[in-house]
């Protein structure tokens, strides 16, 4: 079974040579004449990525996926049931005594005692 995914020399040579050459690149003459010739650096990473899709080492290219284009929902928590049950039980601690209702500002530091006469 593993001698099935074994290619020979000239099947690997083959592929190799086979592969498509650089993109042609058209020479701007308003450049010096003895400029090297460079490809476009865009053009070369998208070739890059597409290589790497090719040859199994990424499973897709960056540059093939179209930008998302759905915004996320917003989302209001204070009609989460969560929020609701927490408002619920600061309300019942409030009634209490618990805790100081809503403007008020208790004594500094607080004291857990109840006040005794």
């Amino acid at each position: 079974m593993a001698g099935e995914d074994l290619r020979s020399g000239d099947d690997v040579r083959d592929d190799v040579l086979s592969a498509p050459g650089p993109p042609d690149v058209r020479r701007d003459r308003r450049e010096h004449g003895g400029a090297a010739e460079r490809q476009d650096g865009d053009a070369l990473a998208e070739r890059t990525d597409q290589e790497r899709v090719d040859a199994g080492v990424a499973d897709y290219a960056p540059s093939s996926v179209p930008p998302a284009t759905d915004d996320p929902v917003p989302v209001d928590l204070t009609e989460t049931g969560q929020y609701q049950d927490e408002r619920a039980e600061v309300d019942r601690q409030v009634e209490r005594g618990l805790l100081p209702s809503e403007g008020e500002r208790p004594d500094f530091p607080p004291s857990s005692y109840p006040d005794t006469p």
